[in-house]
């Protein structure tokens, strides 16, 4: 278990606040629940449904909102038949579900893990296309 100290030394590397971590806690578990919701629907009805107030009041209360700006979360089905389903993250910029990619600090000798890019939006996983396996 780390120290308090630790801790907040470990948060000040990757350059966030307390107030960003507990933003971006939420925002992912708002981003959660509404992929379990999506995920239940189309076990329920064989497919993801055209929009998020869809799922509303059959397996959510009300349509999930991103924390970080109060607009719903982003949420568009792909041509591959899932789904993106992303927040705007800290930046409350919307481009379009980009993920956060992370880069090498070699600054650092190799002793702080990657930090941040440019993207900073939080997005729920999907499989990766075949396209996207290729570039790799």
């Amino acid at each position: 278990m780390l120290d308090r100290l630790q801790m907040q030394l470990r948060i000040m590397s990757q350059g966030q606040s307390l107030l960003g971590l507990a933003a971006e806690a939420e925002a992912r578990r708002r981003i959660l629940i509404a992929a379990l919701a999506l995920k239940r629907h189309r076990a329920r009805h064989g497919g993801y449904p055209k929009t998020l107030p869809e799922l509303v009041p059959e397996l959510l209360e009300i349509p999930p909102v991103d924390f970080m700006d109060g607009k719903p979360l982003r949420y568009r089905l792909t041509v591959d038949g899932h789904f993106a389903l992303y927040s705007v993250g800290l930046n409350c910029v919307d481009d379009g579900g980009t993920l956060l990619r992370r880069e090498r600090r070699e600054s650092s000798g190799g002793l702080l893990p990657p930090g941040p890019q440019q993207a900073t939006h939080l997005v729920w996983p999907r499989p990766a296309s075949t396209a996207e396996i290729q570039a790799q």
